[in-house]
C-alpha cells in the first residue's frame, strides 16, 4: 500500500502469508515467527505473533517458515506451500524442495474424462498455480 501523508510519500506493505508479522505500526520490516510457525494466508497480514500458528504435518519445524508453511520435511511434498506435507510415493519420483519430480522413463497422468473429472481438474488447476509461485 503508498500513503500519501504530510507531503511525504512512503510506501507500505503488507506483510505476506508464511512466517512473518508486523505488530509495530510505521516499521517497515516485519518480524519473523518463531520456529515451526506461520501466518495461515486467510489471516494475513499477521499483526502479532498470536497470528503464528503451528505448521501443519509433514513440515520442519526446526526452520523459519519462509514464504509458505514450513518446508517440508525430507522425502515429503505437497500440493499447496500452505497445506501438509505427505511423504514421498515408492515408486517413479523424487521428493525434494517441497515437491515431486519424476524420474527418468515416469511421466505424470491426468485423467479428466472420470466420473470425478471436475474435482481432478480443479486439483490440476491448483498444481499448477502453485508451480507459478516464484517468492522464495
Amino acid at each position: 500500500k503508498s500513503v500519501q501523508s504530510g507531503g511525504i510519500n512512503s510506501n507500505c506493505k503488507n506483510c505476506s502469508p508464511g512466517g512473518y508479522y508486523q505488530n509495530a505500526a510505521g516499521s517497515q520490516d516485519c518480524k519473523k515467527c518463531v520456529k515451526g510457525t506461520y501466518v495461515r494466508p486467510e489471516q494475513a497480514p499477521g499483526k502479532h505473533a498470536g497470528d503464528c500458528h503451528v505448521c501443519p504435518k509433514g513440515t520442519d519445524i526446526s526452520l523459519h517458515a519462509g514464504s509458505r508453511a514450513c518446508h517440508c520435511l525430507d522425502n515429503f511434498y505437497r500440493l499447496d506451500r500452505f497445506g501438509e506435507c505427505m511423504q514421498c510415493p515408492d515408486d517413479g519420483v523424487n521428493c525434494s524442495q517441497d515437491h515431486q519430480s519424476l524420474l527418468p522413463g515416469y511421466w505424470w497422468s491426468w485423467s479428466f474424462t472420470e466420473r470425478n473429472s471436475k474435482q481432478h481438474l480443479s486439483d490440476y488447476l491448483q498444481f499448477v498455480d502453485n508451480l507459478l509461485y516464484h517468492g522464495e
